[in-house]
Order: structure tokens, then C-alpha cells, then sequence
């Protein structure tokens, strides 16, 4: 048996996302504000805002909303 088949074949993994990727999931899960507005589209956030999610391009975790 060779070295090679010896290894264990890492698993495929997906490619990282990018911050628009995540950003785009991100308001999928959440589309409105807390106070009910629509969020921004990607093109409309401030270059502050996209170097943020792509500095940390992953979706956030939400907690569920409470009824009101």
C-alpha cells in the first residue's frame, strides 16, 4: 500500500463567501430593519459598509424576532 493511499482525502469544501455573498444571504434572512424598513441592496451601501463585509464575510446569526 502506498503512502498515498494511506492519506485520508480531505473533504470538499466550499469557497469562502464574499462580503457581497454574505451580505446578499444576510438580508435574505433579514430583510427589514428592526423598525420595519427595507435594507439596502449592496450597490447602495458606503464603502465603509462593504469593507466591513468583506473584511468578515459571514452571514450573522439572528436571534428570533419577538411578535409584537
Amino acid at each position: 500500500m502506498s503512502h498515498d493511499a494511506m492519506t485520508p482525502t480531505a473533504p470538499a469544501t466550499a469557497r469562502p463567501m464574499t462580503g457581497r455573498e454574505a451580505y446578499e444571504e444576510d438580508v435574505r434572512r433579514r430583510p427589514t430593519y428592526d423598525n420595519g424598513a427595507p435594507r439596502r441592496s449592496w450597490d447602495q451601501l458606503d464603502d465603509i459598509a462593504q469593507l466591513s463585509w468583506n473584511r468578515n464575510p459571514t452571514p450573522r446569526d439572528y436571534p428570533a424576532r419577538k411578535p409584537e
